[in-house]
């Protein structure tokens, strides 16, 4: 599914990381931030919680967080995912490294 998504979005960098490396991933995240305007796969450390966004893509009005689902609508429980994410991202990548 979000091989399928990334071409909705294209232009993006893949972290592309054995699942197990989570300080990894966030450390590749944090510099890829610097260099792309979209962020596959990207991961998040804040308030000891680990987050994976599926893409996170900056355009001129800020960063938009964009998660997949395998479904046709929204559903109530996907909110609390989304929510947490949102949290993450903002508590972490963009107070350390500055509005883009």
């Amino acid at each position: 599914m979000g091989e399928r998504a990334r071409g909705y979005v294209s232009g993006g960098e893949l972290i592309d990381l054995p699942v197990d490396q989570h300080d990894n991933k966030v450390a590749a995240t944090c510099a890829a931030c610097g260099r792309s305007t979209a962020i596959y796969e990207a991961w998040f450390l804040a308030d000891e919680t680990y987050v994976g966004v599926d893409i996170l893509e900056r355009t001129s009005r800020g960063h938009t967080v964009i998660e997949v689902k395998a479904s046709n609508r929204r559903k109530p429980e996907h909110l609390p995912d989304a929510t947490v994410q949102v949290h993450c991202c903002g508590a972490r990548v963009f107070r350390s490294s500055g509005p883009r």
